[in-house]
């Protein structure tokens, strides 16, 4: 919730003085938003071949609502997949401000090739979210759903 100024006008008619008051009241008063804003993301699950250059896949992430204050969403890949993905932006971070927060961002993965003869590993990518905004800092986590399932065939 956030607060913002608003005026008030009062205004008084006297018949027998013929004359009018007015009086102004400047208040904060508090403007509902969402308990959470939510992070959209474009797709659920990417799909990966190990060892075929150029190849990716994408999703790209935006806001619902416009951020009091910088919103910053860091990329983390699940233990079991290891070192298997490259993905861009190789700081696995991105940043929503008051500017850009309607603007998708988009995140590409690929899997790295190892040179060794692996089975398929499925595992997901986490997103988590940093902001003195406490309306998209109210989890700090998104919740399991909103996770990008990634499935890796062996090359």
């Amino acid at each position: 919730m956030h607060c913002e100024r608003r005026t008030i006008q009062r205004h008084r008619v006297s018949a027998a003085s013929r004359y009018v008051a007015h009086s102004c009241v400047a208040l904060l008063v508090p403007v509902s938003r969402p308990i959470a804003c939510a992070v959209i993301l474009s797709s659920s699950a990417v799909w990966l071949v190990e060892g075929s250059p150029g190849v990716s896949d994408s999703y790209t992430v935006v806001l619902d609502e416009e951020p009091t204050a910088d919103v910053t969403i860091s990329i983390n890949v699940a233990p079991e997949l290891g070192n298997r993905l490259a993905i861009v932006p190789a700081s696995r971070q991105l940043t929503f401000t008051r500017a850009n927060w309607r603007t998708a961002q988009a995140v590409t993965v690929s899997a790295v090739n190892d040179n060794y003869a692996n089975s398929t590993a499925t595992g997901a990518i986490y997103h988590s979210i940093s902001s003195s905004d406490d309306s998209y800092n109210v989890f700090g986590w998104f919740v399991p759903t909103s996770n990008i399932t990634v499935d890796v065939t062996d090359d």
